[in-house]
């Protein structure tokens, strides 16, 4: 064991550097357990979560913060859909033995419809205010298997615009698949027309072969034959000629239009906030686990007693440094007072308060203890080794202190006229390096061990006092009590405390934390 900076340190410290979780882990086990014996279940889940909720709330601020932002880079759109049902182009449109979608090929007709020149005809339309390739861009056209019905999507920041263009490509990509099959069917019958005209002019030449031949010469049945095999060539080209000119040419039609269906906003507003404040509660919860492993502050009463596995006897004002204590902090000293003396042996003589609270004097908590135990008529000796002359000054104006016994310069004890069973104890050798130990002098060891009849000491020593005068303290007396001051004491220290009153029999018998009035 050592001290450092005049702090309580021992050498388990080293293991507990990390520090434990304040969790509910019984301290009497606490240097015995490792990690893989710790579990986590759904009670320290839920305990970790309460406790670090700001961390939670922060996260999910700023998920939050950065949804907001988003939506102030990337400005809110909406898609507009149009839906067509697609013709099929055809002198066989509806032949039994292939379906309308048999005869279309779906990539295809996606390709057509987000091509450049389909963009340019909407751009047409629209007046030229967009270009194509910005069309291109905002457009999106999705086919159905197994079906003829296309869906032309159109993204823009206004509604109203998304719906004109979505109308406008489908419109222009129907127009289009119509002119090009108008396109094909006109450039085949002209040529059609080309052959015959041919096939007319070999006519005439084979009807003049055969009105000059002799009758039943070689020469007449040849001519007759190609006239007859012109002829037939002629009706074939007249049959092609009136299927192709009874071709429906219209690309389809539209099922519905875009100002019919549902417009739909991209990003949704009330989407992204939701997610970024899921997404930040996720990482807060997350977080939280991480950032509870190393927070060692304990904020609370109810973490003080899972910590130390000894219950809270009182909870007072932190803020409140009235001597003697009134009001609610009256009440719950009185508390503890009464739990105190009824759930300690009956033989027992003395009791070590630890103030662990960092106040740069005693906490008037454990001075406090000490008047209400001997306001029940108990005599009371209060033993305070390091307390201040201007503490000492306002208890005496406080409790009308007057000093009764002085030895050697070395002991002064003083009764208080206000409360007469209290008397204060104040060591006056405390900077007698000569002494076997600092604060607990030869004088507070033998008051301590050798207790005049009827008397309760009550010793209080500051947890970073040093160590060999914890020790002392611990051994000297029959039980302990740790006054701790949420946000301020440290599970890593307490755990040490802890340790060493079970090693040196003062088993601790409870705490008083300080708390800020309205967390109370």
């Amino acid at each position: 064991m050592d001290v450092r900076n005049g702090h309580f340190y021992s050498n388990v410290s080293s293991s507990l550097e990390a520090g434990p979780d304040p969790c509910p882990v019984n301290w009497r086990h606490l240097l015995s357990q490792n990690d893989s014996t710790s579990s986590l279940g759904i009670e320290q889940y839920s305990f970790v979560l309460r406790r670090q909720w700001r961390v939670i709330a922060a996260a999910a601020a700023i998920g939050l913060a950065c949804a907001i932002a988003f939506l102030l880079v990337v400005p809110e759109t909406t898609t507009a859909t149009t839906e067509l049902n697609i013709s099929v182009i055809s002198t066989e449109p509806f032949n039994a033995d292939r379906s309308a979608s048999g005869l279309l090929d779906d990539a295809t007709e996606a390709q057509i419809a987000s091509s450049y020149v389909v963009a340019s005809k909407a751009a047409e339309s629209l007046g030229g205010k967009i270009s194509a390739n910005d069309i291109r861009e905002r457009a999106q056209v999705a086919t159905t298997a197994g079906t003829s019905v296309v869906r032309v999507s159109f993204t823009d920041e206004n509604a109203e615009e998304a719906v004109r263009g979505a109308d406008a490509v489908a419109a222009a990509y129907l127009d289009y698949r119509s002119e090009q099959a108008t396109e094909r069917i006109q450039a085949t019958l002209d040529r059609l027309a080309d052959r015959r005209e041919e096939l007319r002019a070999q006519l005439g030449t084979a009807n003049a072969a055969t009105a000059s031949a002799p009758p039943g010469s070689v020469e007449a049945a040849q001519a007759e034959s190609d006239r007859q095999q012109i002829t037939l060539e002629l009706e074939a080209l007249l049959t092609q000629k009136n299927t192709l000119e009874s071709v429906d040419t219209v690309g389809g039609v539209v099922l519905t239009p875009a100002g019919e269906n549902p417009i739909y906003a991209n990003p949704t507003r009330r989407t992204v906030l939701a997610t970024g404040l899921l997404a930040g509660g996720v990482v807060g919860v997350l977080a939280a686990f991480v950032v509870n492993r190393r927070d060692r502050r304990l904020r609370s009463a109810l973490e003080v007693s899972r910590l130390t596995g000894a219950p809270v006897l009182a909870v007072l004002d932190e803020n409140a440094a009235k001597i003697p204590a009134d009001g609610d902090d009256a009440d719950q000293l009185r508390v503890a007072r009464e739990r105190i003396f009824s759930g300690t042996a009956p033989d027992a003589r003395s009791l070590l308060i630890i103030d662990d609270s960092g106040l740069s004097d005693i906490a008037t908590g454990a001075i406090n203890l000490a008047i209400v135990a001997a306001q029940a008529e108990h005599l009371i000796e209060l033993i305070v080794p390091s307390l201040t002359d201007d503490q000492l000054a306002a208890m005496g104006e406080s409790l009308s202190l007057h000093r009764a016994q002085v030895a050697d310069g070395v002991r002064e004890v003083y009764a208080s006229r206000r409360v007469p069973t209290l008397t204060v104890f104040v060591p006056g050798d405390v900077d007698d390096t000569e002494q076997s130990d600092l604060l607990i002098t030869r004088h507070v060891r033998h008051t301590i061990a050798s207790p005049a009849a009827r008397t309760y000491y009550i010793l209080v020593l500051k947890s970073d006092s040093h160590h060999s005068s914890l020790l002392a303290g611990l051994r000297l007396a029959d039980n302990s009590l740790i006054l701790a001051r949420a946000g301020a004491s440290r599970s890593d220290s307490l755990s040490v405390i802890l340790a060493e009153t079970e090693e040196l029999g003062a088993p601790l018998i409870g705490s008083i934390v300080l708390e800020p009035k309205g967390k109370r």
